[in-house]
């Protein structure tokens, strides 16, 4: 009987939220405290079932997501577009040893300021599980300066030094709420780096220490990470 009861109050109780506070307050007080303490831990675990669905369910539809992400320079871009390179010509050639032409040359040529292109990232990832995804990411960076006469400021030659990677990435969402995620993630592929006619590749990694996305279908994000895509990185995304 009580149990026939505990049903029929809380269907009335359904009915008389459309009515206004003041009637659902009177039924409430023909409850006793154990009738009161049930119906309450029932509307609070229903809920949270309605809650806990509602995320799966956002959690599942998306299969799919898109990034594009733009980041500032990191000591391993500085080192793969001005080092590696350098380093290569002096193993495969011996010094050379400076004539008097060379001498002169710097005393009527400058070079202008390197500018640095920011790495540019485009990032797809497919959810394997809810925590999880896989990935590839393609990223683009460059130098660039210009060798001028000191007299006349006439710009002589320009100096400019390309990379491309491609990065294949596993990610890992360890904190996962509606509208906020926290992750890290790991990266191994292959760099490219074209200078005139001349070209060099290498492996190439990137990992990111921490990230952290908000938002839902659309998304901005920011990362701490290493690697040809920058140390500090921000953007936006798109998850369906």
């Amino acid at each position: 009987m009580k149990e026939i009861r505990f049903k029929n109050t809380v269907m009335l109780l359904l009915a008389l939220a459309f009515m206004g506070g003041a009637a659902s307050k009177a039924v409430a007080q023909e409850l006793s405290p154990e009738e009161a303490y049930r119906l309450a831990s029932y509307m609070v675990a229903q809920d949270e079932d309605d809650e806990d669905e509602r995320r799966e369910y956002d959690t599942l539809r998306w299969r799919h997501n898109l990034r594009i992400t733009f980041g500032t320079p990191s000591a391993i871009q500085t080192y793969f577009l001005d080092g590696i390179m350098d380093n290569a010509d002096a193993v495969s050639r011996p010094h050379k040893i400076p004539t008097a032409s060379d001498k002169l040359a710097d005393y009527r040529y400058y070079t202008t300021p390197t500018i640095m292109v920011t790495p540019i990232s485009v990032e797809y990832n497919y959810y394997v599980k809810k925590w999880l995804t896989v990935g590839g990411r393609a990223t683009f960076t460059s130098l660039y300066n210009e060798v001028r006469n000191i007299a006349t400021d006439e710009k002589l030659y320009s100096n400019g030094s390309y990379a491309l990677g491609l990065i294949l990435n596993v990610r890992f969402e360890y904190m996962r709420r509606e509208y906020v995620q926290l992750y890290s993630a790991v990266g191994l592929g292959l760099a490219a780096r074209f200078e005139y006619n001349r070209g060099i590749m290498t492996p190439m990694y990137d990992f990111t220490y921490f990230g952290i996305v908000v938002g839902k279908g659309f998304y901005g994000f920011a990362e701490i990470g290493a690697g040809l895509s920058g140390c500090a990185r921000a953007g936006i995304g798109f998850r369906f």
